[in-house]
């Protein structure tokens, strides 16, 4: 993969180790690491983005967690890569809408990695294949709509049915 065509961009709250890292790993040509983003420009960064990168670098009793970031990830519609970690419900989550990949290691990582380059090779663009019906029940809108429909239960009265 040709360097000039990659542009890797990672947003980053003081994380003072990142820029180190890829200064020491000779990827300052690749990697932007750029500072936390006001919500409205982080969201458009990810809508024109090609692949969304999730690390996960929890162990095993993160498991069941999922990230806040996945649900802003499956609103942008972009393929999204969860990178490390262990089984859990992110990768299940990408896997189950279609969004994305769970690649847990190296091997698969570069794997993931390469098949998203020849799709890009052969079109300009990583094409999205997440459901869109799966995907919905994941948005905010509708899962705060269960939850009140859930404290309106717990109050005593009627649960609406889901949209």
């Amino acid at each position: 993969v040709d360097r000039g065509r990659v542009r890797v961009r990672l947003f980053s709250r003081n994380e003072d180790w990142l820029r180190p890292v890829v200064a020491a790993q000779g990827l300052q040509d690749v990697v932007e690491v750029r500072d936390w983003a006001p919500r409205a420009e982080a969201i458009a960064a990810q809508r024109e983005s090609q692949v969304l990168l999730l690390f996960h670098l929890a162990g095993p009793d993160a498991a069941g967690d999922y990230t806040g970031k996945i649900f802003e990830y499956l609103a942008a519609r972009r393929p999204i890569l969860v990178a490390g970690g262990e089984p859990g419900v992110l990768g299940e989550l990408v896997r189950e809408t279609g969004a994305g990949v769970h690649a847990r290691g190296v091997a698969e990582i570069k794997a993931a990695l390469r098949s998203f380059w020849d799709a890009y090779a052969l079109s300009g663009e990583v094409p999205y294949t997440g459901r869109a019906d799966l995907v919905a029940r994941y948005s905010h809108d509708r899962m705060a709509a269960e939850f009140a429909a859930v404290l309106d239960e717990a109050r005593g009265q009627p649960r609406p049915p889901s949209p």
